[in-house]
């Protein structure tokens, strides 16, 4: 379940295929959410070919603060700055996410 509450910080770091090529994005650390997302949209062309597109069976579906659901369509693994360190992350993603990434629990 994916909970939009008080418990999240609007920072910006990093994402990128790899340490070279880097974009910088407006993310929110959510304390109580789970999983790492990231908007379909927001994903630059070139990393589409690194997406994952998961089955019909396969995909995997959140409820938002609103108690809306969200549907995930697969996953991107990318590479995550925030300071100095850089790390390997997968994020989910999903189109009607109002936001363009949230990290998750997984990631904190």
């Amino acid at each position: 379940m994916l909970l939009l509450s008080l418990h999240n910080y609007h920072i910006v770091a990093s994402l990128g295929l790899d340490e070279v090529c880097l974009a910088a994005f407006g993310v929110f650390m959510d304390t109580w959410a789970g999983p790492n997302l990231v908007r379909l949209s927001a994903i630059g062309p070139d990393w589409l070919h690194q997406v994952v597109v998961l089955k019909e069976e396969e995909q995997v579906r959140f409820r938002d603060a609103n108690n809306t659901w969200l549907r995930t369509s697969g996953t991107v693994p990318l590479r995550l700055q925030t300071g100095a360190r850089i790390v390997p992350v997968t994020f989910f993603f999903c189109d009607e996410l109002s936001v363009s990434v949230i990290l998750g629990c997984t990631f904190i």
